[in-house]
């Protein structure tokens, strides 16, 4: 499964503040026996230094990572990939993060499905939104408010297929989910105050598309959904709770690469919203460099429509994971290998900080680059940069 990060709109960030890097990871066995670690890693604006802060124990598969700052608490919860044939059940795990200590929250909390490939939390602080891809449901956990603690499974919506991702609308009405299974964007409803989803409609791409994660445009009701296999980006409009086509599907990759090689990952806006960016990952046998990710910069225009500015190497393989710090200056991204049980070497795994020029574009030579103290684990599966 793949997974990717998410980055919540945080408060004014005060001088006072510093800035981390939440990074979850997969296990190196797909057993449902190892445990991941959960880093916080120290990230310098200045200069795009990385070096490791903070790290706990996160269960099996502790990979996306979202950051909730509230009360003048990080609270940091991540979904655990079991079940779909795993020995251990899919789940939830809290953590928090406070005067540079990363303490456990919450123990795993069922996820109300199987293999939680990806999680958010609504706009108002109540409940975690679960994609379960393993057993094709969607569903809201309640959270305390004032602790952050994860209490129990509200509502799950059976869907089918592999939802592999959802996000709450800027109205905190409508959550949004993409099934690469069925090449379908569901759209349920969402009670802010029950925590209660129902499925309401859905948006059908073409066959073979394979929706995998999204962003909303700069007016909220433009939605940017990144297609994974088929490399990808659909615009759609949001109208209440449904989807309507907005615009022709653009390419991420370059024109001289062969889309047979490539996936798509993650999709993010820029703080100022003038800037679009997706990671693109290569796969095939080698450890060399032919065989990085890219980044892809796209500039938004005023009727939301997209530019392809260029394309960045990712300085590694896989680049599952990236994020920007709220200034809009720096791009991390999270390099995980190369996927193969055949290659003796696992691929150039490591996390980048890349400088963001005046053209919107990441520069290829990173400011910094931490190779992650991996410890017998697999490789990054969630970055989120947060402000405490």
């Amino acid at each position: 499964a793949v997974s990717l990060l998410l980055f919540l709109l945080l408060p004014a960030v005060s001088t006072s503040l510093s800035t981390y890097i939440a990074i979850g990871s997969y296990c190196n066995k797909n057993d449902g026996l190892c445990n991941s670690t959960l880093y916080v890693l120290n990230f310098d604006t200045k200069t795009g230094a990385i070096s490791k802060k903070a790290q706990q124990s996160a269960g099996f598969n502790c990979t996306i990572t979202v950051v909730d700052t509230i009360h003048g608490e990080s609270r940091i919860y991540c979904p655990n990939e079991g079940g779909y044939g795993h020995s251990v059940p899919g789940g939830v795990t809290g953590f928090l993060f406070q005067e540079g200590s990363l303490l456990p929250l919450s123990k795993s909390v069922v996820s109300g499905g199987n293999m939680p490939a990806h999680l958010n939390i609504d706009r108002k602080d109540r409940f975690l939104l679960v994609a379960n891809y393993g057993s094709g449901s969607v569903a809201s956990i309640e959270v305390s408010s004032s602790t952050g603690k994860i209490g129990n499974v509200i509502s799950s919506i059976e869907l089918g297929g592999h939802p592999h991702s959802v996000y709450p609308t800027p109205t905190n009405k409508c959550v949004l989910s993409p099934n690469i299974a069925q090449d379908k964007i569901y759209v349920l409803s969402f009670d802010e105050n029950s925590g209660i989803l129902k499925n309401v409609s859905h948006a059908q791409e073409r066959a073979g598309a394979g929706p995998r994660h999204l962003a909303f445009g700069p007016s909220h009701d433009m939605v940017y959904v990144l297609n994974e296999p088929s490399t990808t980006i659909t615009l759609w409009k949001l109208d209440g709770c449904s989807l309507l086509p907005a615009g022709k599907n653009i390419s991420t990759l370059r024109p001289t690469d062969n889309s047979s090689e490539w996936h798509s990952a993650e999709i993010k806006l820029s703080p100022s919203k003038k800037y679009l960016y997706v990671s693109n990952r290569k796969f095939c046998g080698s450890v060399t460099e032919e065989c990085n990710g890219t980044i892809a910069t796209f500039s938004v225009e005023e009727n939301g429509s997209l530019t392809l500015v260029g394309h960045t190497d990712s300085g590694g393989h896989c680049p599952r994971v990236f994020d920007l710090d709220s200034s809009g200056q720096w791009l991390v991204v999270g390099n995980g290998g190369i996927e193969s049980p055949s290659l003796a070497a696992p691929g150039i795994r490591n996390i980048r900080s890349l400088k963001i020029g005046s053209n919107g574009m990441p520069g290829s030579t990173p400011s910094a680059v931490w190779e992650m103290d991996w410890e017998g684990l697999g490789s990054p599966g969630g970055l989120t940069i947060f402000h405490a």
